[in-house]
C-alpha cells in the first residue's frame, strides 16, 4: 500500500495503529512523551528527530514515515525499493539512507539485547541472594557475561 498522499502526522497514526500501539506504549518505547506523540499525530509537530525509532518501533520502512514514498511494508529486513523479491542487498548496495536504517536497526537490537542482559543478571543476582539465604554460605558467581562492540560475548 503506498501513500504518498498522506501528511507526516497521518502516517505516524496510520504506522502507530498498524502497530496496534496506543500512544503512551509508543511514547515509551521509542523514549518520548506521550504529549509529543499526540503532537506528532495532530500535525503540531511538523517531524521528529525519531522518526526512524518510530519507524523500527512500528515495524514500518523508516522511508515510507519520513517521506510517504516507497511501502509501508512490515520490515523484519529492510528490503530496499528496488528489490521486490527479498533478496538481501550487501551495503555497498545500499543507498544512504537504506543505510543508516540498518544502523539504526542494529543499534535497537543491541540495546534491547543490553535491557535482557541486565534484567537477566538482575535475576541471577537475586536467585544468587536467595541461595545464600537459604544455604547459609555465600555463592560463588559464574563470570558475567559481556556484548563486545564486534558482536560478539566475552567472559
Amino acid at each position: 500500500m503506498s501513500e504518498t498522499n498522506t501528511t507526516f502526522s497521518e502516517r505516524i497514526k496510520l504506522a502507530r495503529d498498524r502497530a496496534n500501539l496506543t500512544q503512551k506504549q509508543l511514547a515509551e518505547k521509542v523514549g518520548i512523551s506521550q504529549t509529543a506523540v499526540h503532537k506528532l499525530e495532530c500535525g503540531r509537530s511538523a517531524t521528529s528527530r525519531m522518526t526512524v525509532q518510530i519507524a523500527l518501533t512500528c515495524q514500518v520502512d523508516p522511508i515510507w514515515l519520513a517521506t510517504g514514498h516507497g511501502e509501508i511494508t512490515r520490515i523484519g529486513r529492510i528490503v530496499p525499493l528496488n528489490d521486490q523479491d527479498g533478496e538481501s542487498t550487501r551495503p555497498e548496495e545500499m543507498n544512504a539512507e537504506q543505510l543508516i536504517v540498518e544502523v539504526y536497526r542494529f543499534h535497537k537490537i543491541i540495546g534491547d539485547l543490553e535491557k535482557k542482559i541486565a534484567k537477566a543478571r538482575e535475576n541471577m543476582e537475586r536467585l544468587n541472594r536467595e541461595l545464600d539465604k537459604r544455604t547459609g554460605r555465600p555463592t560463588t558467581p559464574p563470570p558475567a557475561l559481556s556484548v563486545v562492540s564486534n558482536g560478539g560475548m566475552t567472559a
